[in-house]
């Protein structure tokens, strides 16, 4: 039991696929991890330095700290957006996209929204 959390904690790949599956889309797993190799080569990452000056700018309102709200984790999800789909108890926590589990339910759970479906550059991050 002990080995299954270590490896969904530090195994993108297989953390993805579970993610994907506890969102109730498995068949988004092979998408998402082929983003996760796109965006992190399927290694762990907290905020992508390129993208972190937008940080600022993106934070929700409500939220305290300015650092951390753009693109992150190994998904590559800006997390202003990513986290209008998790609960709200974690909607201020950019941090939490840096657990893969997380980040792939996450993104499941966006990718199958209208919202994201209806947004040809929301859409573009499933394209493989």
């Amino acid at each position: 039991m002990v080995t299954l959390l270590l490896r969904l904690a530090l195994d993108v790949r297989l953390a993805t696929l579970a993610g994907a599956s506890l969102a109730g889309h498995p068949e988004l797993g092979p998408v998402l991890v082929d983003v996760a190799r796109r965006e992190s080569r399927l290694e762990l990452v907290g905020v992508h330095e390129g993208d972190s000056g937008y940080s600022a700018a993106l934070r929700p309102r409500g939220c305290s700290g300015q650092a951390g709200w753009s693109t992150r984790g190994a998904h590559g999800q800006m997390a202003a957006y990513a986290l209008q789909y998790a609960p709200a108890a974690l909607r201020c926590s950019p941090w939490v996209l840096d657990i893969p589990i997380v980040s792939a339910w996450l993104a499941a759970r966006r990718a199958v929204h209208w919202r994201c479906r209806a947004v040809a550059r929301c859409r573009s991050w499933l394209a493989t």
